[in-house]
């Protein structure tokens, strides 16, 4: 299995994982010239850019390497371009995620809130 088709088995294990847990999902691989977000859901009224890492193996020590500074510009740039074309939707904030999934499958880690806008983890 290649690296993308590792990646989209993980962003559907993360989409059926979120979908289980009440989110809205509202795009999926959302790309612009400048990066890619790989899902954006609602949860409730809190708007949600996700970051999907399908791994053989991991842990919160990692997610620094796994979404280093600048993985997070980008996908915050990506995020303001997303927001600026869609105007109209409803929500009270924003967060933006990470979600670590093992290549099987059956440890899924969600990571809320796991960078700001400032570039903290």
């Amino acid at each position: 299995m290649n690296s993308r088709e590792k990646g989209n088995r993980g962003e559907d294990t993360a989409t059926i994982f979120l979908m289980n847990n009440g989110y809205r999902i509202l795009n999926r691989n959302y790309r612009i010239r400048s990066g890619e977000i790989d899902i954006i859901a609602l949860d409730d009224k809190c708007l949600v850019f996700l970051e999907v890492k399908a791994w053989n193996t991991f842990g919160s020590e990692e997610l620094e390497y796994g979404i280093d500074l600048r993985k997070q510009k980008k996908i915050i740039a990506v995020s303001r371009e997303f927001l600026m074309r869609n105007k109209r939707l409803d929500f009270d904030r924003i967060r933006y995620d990470v979600i670590f999934i093992t290549d099987s499958g059956d440890v899924i880690e969600h990571y809320k809130d796991a960078f700001t806008e400032t570039g903290e983890l």
